[in-house]
């Protein structure tokens, strides 16, 4: 999971900079195309935006598995993550099933002397 995430961010990171002044270029064009279409009379459609900055990004290798069909993402990423969260849930569920319940000691390890929950909270000299 943590390499996936990590080629997903180092791809970006790499293409950042051009995404960027990309970025920066769309916006100054797209204030021109808006100013254009405000000061028209008459002119009730919106006018289309260029759309060059996302053509890029979603061209990029890792980026356009991710937002597409997601394979990479699935077996890399979502399976791991669900492989993990079902092992996690049955140990949940073996802890909590469990018949001793041990109380932890303070400042130790824990102990395996079972829980006595008749008695009342022992209190340390101090």
């Amino acid at each position: 999971m943590e390499a996936y995430l990590e080629t997903l961010t180092c791809e970006f990171r790499d293409n950042y900079k051009p995404l960027s002044d990309k970025q920066r270029s769309y916006e100054e064009r797209t204030k021109v195309i808006l100013k254009r279409f405000a000061e028209a009379e008459g002119s009730e459609s919106t006018p289309d935006l260029p759309g060059f900055v996302w053509d890029s990004i979603a061209r990029l290798e890792k980026l356009s598995d991710f937002i597409g069909e997601a394979k990479e993402y699935r077996a890399q990423f979502e399976t791991p993550l669900d492989d993990a969260s079902e092992w996690l849930r049955d140990e949940l569920a073996r802890i909590l099933s469990s018949k001793s319940r041990v109380r932890p000691h303070v400042g130790t390890q824990r102990s395996n002397t079972p829980l006595n929950t008749d008695a009342p909270p022992q209190r340390r000299a101090g």
